[in-house]
This record gives C-alpha cells, sequence and structure tokens, in this order.
C-alpha cells in the first residue's frame, strides 16, 4: 500500500486526497495536511487546497511558514494576487521557516513585485533581503545564494556551484536547482530578459526527481512557463 506522498509522486492525486486524510484520521500530522493540499492543488482543485491549507494553520497554530507560502501560491493561481501577497508577508512571521531564517516570504514577495511592476515594493523587499544575509553573519548556506542573486551580489554560476556541492544528495539538488532556477527566471524578467526568464521557469520544473512539487516555486514556475505537470 502506497503512503499519500508516494501517490503524489504516481501522479494518482485523487488516491493521494483519500490517503492523506485516513493518514491524517489514523496519526494526526501537519504532514498528511500538506499532502492532501499539494494533492488537490495537483489536480487543479484550488479552493479544497486553500482549505486544507486553513485547516493546517490551525492545526500548528500558524507556525509553518510552507503553509503561509503555499496559501499565497494558491491564491496567486486564482488571481487573487493581493490576498497572495498578503499571506506572504505573514509567512515572514511564522516560526518555522527555511535554514536563512525567513527568504522564502521574501523571494515569494520579489516574484509578486516583478511580475505587477511594483518598483516600491523591489525596493522594500531588497532592502529585507540585505538584513536577512547580514544577519547570517558570512553563511553561504542555502537558501542564502538566492537572496544574494536576488540582490545582485551573486551570479547565476555563483549559485549553480552551490548547489552543486552543497546539497547532500541528487533529491536535494533537484529540489534547490528548482528553487534555484525560478529565481534566476525572477531576476531575468526584472531585467526585461524575457526569452531567459522563460528558459528558467522551464528548467525550473524539468528537474527529474518529483520532490520537486514540495517546493513552492515550482506551481508558479508551472504557470509561467505554461507547465501542467
Amino acid at each position: 500500500m502506497h503512503d499519500s506522498w508516494e501517490l503524489i509522486e504516481l501522479g494518482n492525486y485523487s488516491a493521494a486526497i483519500v490517503q492523506s486524510e485516513y493518514e491524517f484520521l489514523t496519526a494526526p500530522s501537519g504532514l498528511s495536511l500538506t499532502n492532501a493540499a499539494i494533492a488537490h492543488l495537483l489536480a487543479g482543485e484550488l479552493d479544497l487546497a486553500r482549505h486544507v491549507c486553513e485547516r493546517k494553520v490551525n492545526f500548528d497554530d500558524g507556525e509553518s511558514c510552507h503553509t503561509f507560502l503555499l496559501m499565497g501560491v494558491i491564491d496567486w493561481l486564482s488571481g487573487s494576487h493581493p490576498r497572495a501577497i498578503d499571506r506572504w508577508v505573514r509567512a515572514e512571521s511564522a516560526s518555522y521557516t527555511d535554514a536563512a531564517g525567513g527568504f522564502g516570504p521574501l523571494g515569494f514577495q520579489m516574484f509578486a513585485a516583478v511580475a505587477l511592476g511594483d518598483e516600491r515594493m523591489k525596493d522594500l523587499i531588497f532592502t529585507k533581503l540585505r538584513k536577512l544575509i547580514t544577519n547570517a553573519k558570512g553563511s553561504n548556506g542555502w537558501p542564502i545564494p538566492a537572496a544574494k542573486l536576488l540582490i545582485g551580489d551573486m551570479t547565476e554560476a555563483a549559485v549553480l556551484e552551490v548547489v552543486e556541492h552543497s546539497a547532500a544528495h541528487s533529491i536535494l539538488k533537484d529540489r534547490w536547482r528548482c528553487q534555484a532556477y525560478f529565481y534566476f527566471a525572477v531576476m531575468a524578467a526584472n531585467e526585461g530578459k524575457q526569452n531567459h526568464a522563460k528558459e528558467c521557469f522551464n528548467e525550473s520544473v524539468s528537474q527529474p526527481s518529483r520532490a520537486i512539487l514540495l517546493e513552492c516555486e515550482y506551481y508558479l514556475a508551472a504557470l509561467w512557463a505554461g507547465w501542467n505537470r
């Protein structure tokens, strides 16, 4: 019998939804709810995906940054851009964030600023990214290189070199590449390099491992690349 994540990897989203709900009933965990939300999202059931995320917020007392990032993605895909940005801002105050101490919310807000052409938001996020990097005290662990990329302190090649040499195994490498190429695309779009942006969005969603479905960046990259994986 497959668990809910294995069913997601197999592309059997309806079965994954049923299995994740069963897993939550028998052994309640945030992971089961996350899998259910991802399965609904991949099935194109945005309202149901949002509802499951709201259940997870209640379950973990709103402490998971990833849940707010995912809710923002769902809102963005639904066309509710202001609400998506509000979710990503809320994610900044969640207790459980990424290893950089909160790059994710800023990265998604930069995506929104570029997509909407909001120069004021770009300036604000740029300042916050500078502070994040300063607080990292010289660390170059992932996703600090992505933050450095967004403020122009690191090249695409240098970011990829970190991914190649720092990711502990191939699955993690694919997940980091998915994220890296997403932010390459954001930077390219900001610079008016639309062809390169499209190439990078395509590269983001083209990594071999299905584990990239765990990355919120995947879904926005898929939207812009015109993919339906």
